[in-house]
Order: structure tokens, then C-alpha cells, then sequence
């Protein structure tokens, strides 16, 4: 069953946010997987993710903050990524502190 925003509490992300290009596709079989989400099942699982066409939202389990957004533009092919700027710290950051 595919997470959707109901199963996490959650924060949006705030109108800070910077903008990057992703040149990244994905087959049919990872694009599925990855519509699937992620709900957290223990401590160590630092995100919770769903889809809602067209953005894969990202938010970090712990606090909920949604730090990014990914919007699919074409068929398989993620176009663009938004990352939150939270409390002094980057969303883009690969591990923010």
C-alpha cells in the first residue's frame, strides 16, 4: 500500500527553498517503487516520503519537516528538486546536521 500524507505528521516546506535541475530517469519498475513511499518503521528510518501527483514529497521522520519536493515534468523523468531551508539548515544538504 502506498503512503500518503495521512500516515506521517508532517510540516510543509516553507517558501524558503532553492531550486536544483536532477538529470536522473527512472524505468517503470523504479518509478512504481518509488510512488510506493516510505513510512518510517523505526528510529534509524530518517524519511518518510509519498507521492501526490505530480510531487514526491520528502520530510524527515524524526521532526516532519518537508526539507524536499521532487516533480515529476515527463514519464519516468524527475525534472526538477526543491529543497527547504530549515532553521539554519539546508534541505539539499545530503546530511544535514
Amino acid at each position: 500500500m502506498a503512503a500518503t500524507r495521512d500516515d506521517w505528521e508532517t510540516t510543509p516546506l516553507p517558501t524558503a527553498r532553492a531550486s536544483i535541475s536532477l538529470d536522473r530517469t527512472y524505468n517503470a519498475a523504479e518509478f512504481m517503487r518509488i510512488r510506493e513511499g516510505n513510512v518510517p518503521q523505526e528510529m534509524e528510518d530518517r524519511w518518510f516520503v509519498f507521492y501526490e501527483e505530480p510531487w514526491l514529497h520528502l520530510h524527515r521522520s524524526w521532526t516532519g519537516f518537508g526539507v524536499r519536493l521532487l516533480r515529476r515534468l515527463e514519464h519516468f523523468l524527475p525534472g526538477s528538486i526543491s529543497g527547504a531551508r530549515h532553521h539554519g539548515y539546508d534541505g539539499l544538504k545530503e546530511n544535514p546536521p
